[in-house]
């Protein structure tokens, strides 16, 4: 069974994609020459990543929208928990959009502590992100997509 999960990157964690890459190889022109020679498929993917989250900031800077995704294999125990039904329905209202925590709690008939330990656990694994508005935090989605393959 492959678990495949699919979600927005913030910028950042674009940022944060980019600096790595560039601590580690100093600029894509050395990590390209570096892949020349070894032929290694884990720096073409490298590469690959670090190009696409620099052109994602251009588009970012250009437009003012996050368009990066990221697939990624999933963990079975974190997909277990998200795919609970108290989990499944925060998305869905999530998704729908909300304009606070309460607001979001009120929905989904659940307190808000309750609500934001389960936030938490998405935002530590990069299915949302929160945005700040006035004295509000407000959750919004970064999964696009899970697919579980069972081939």
């Amino acid at each position: 069974m492959k678990i495949r999960v699919r979600r927005r990157i913030t910028i950042e964690e674009l940022w944060k994609i980019i600096n790595e890459y560039e601590y580690s190889f100093g600029t894509p022109d050395r990590l390209r020459r570096e892949l020349l020679v070894s032929r290694d498929e884990r720096l073409k993917n490298k590469l690959d990543e670090w190009i696409n989250a620099i052109n994602a900031i251009r588009e970012y800077e250009e437009d003012g929208e996050e368009t990066f995704i990221k697939e990624e294999e999933g963990d079975p125990s974190v997909v277990r928990r998200l795919l609970t039904d108290n989990m499944v329905e925060l998305l869905k209202e999530i998704g729908r959009g909300v304009n606070s925590i309460s607001e979001l709690a009120r929905r989904v008939g659940r307190s808000v502590s309750n609500v934001y330990n389960d936030l938490q656990f998405l935002y530590r694994n990069g299915f949302l992100g929160f945005q700040k508005r006035g004295r509000h935090v407000v959750p919004y989605l970064l999964l696009e997509e899970i697919v579980i393959d069972f081939r």
